[in-house]
């Protein structure tokens, strides 16, 4: 077969399926990306294999700011960034737990430049948060179901 040959399916090297491609695994995804081989063995076991991926997929970066903290970066009032945080969909931050990442320092204080220029106000930016905590809430239950759904009976 030459190169400007086109490749279809059809043609009998690929009737296997095996097109010569290695998909990574998500145990060589979740070592590559730094977490410890014994929490990957740990998690495959107990059948959270899937649910470990997510997590350090769609929250790579390690907390690193409490709520005071986070208040001081950004300049917003503490109890606008528990509102906000909660109509996320979020649990209370209780004083000293260190939960805030580096982007959510950087979101908040976007969110509160936007306040403070008079193009949203309070409540808005706490409805806003709603609906993304909501579409947030449908995405990973529906990441939630396609791993079920992998998973051999």
């Amino acid at each position: 077969m030459s190169d400007d040959e086109l490749v279809t399916l059809d043609d009998d090297e690929f009737a296997d399926g095996d097109f010569g491609l290695e998909l990574p695994t998500l145990r060589s995804l979740l070592q590559e990306s730094g977490v410890d081989p014994s929490d990957v063995d740990r998690a495959e076991r107990t059948g959270v294999l899937g649910f470990m991926a997510i997590d350090r997929f769609s929250v790579p970066d390690p907390p690193r700011y409490d709520l005071a903290e986070a208040a001081e970066a950004t300049g917003m009032d503490a109890r606008q960034i528990q509102l906000i945080w909660r109509s996320l969909g979020l649990p209370v931050v209780r004083p000293g737990e260190v939960v805030f990442t580096d982007v959510d320092v950087e979101t908040l204080s976007t969110v509160n430049g936007l306040m403070e220029l008079g193009l949203i106000e309070s409540d808005l930016a706490v409805q806003m948060s709603r609906v993304i905590g909501w579409s947030l809430a449908r995405v990973a239950a529906a990441m939630v179901d396609s791993i079920d759904d992998d998973e051999p009976p």
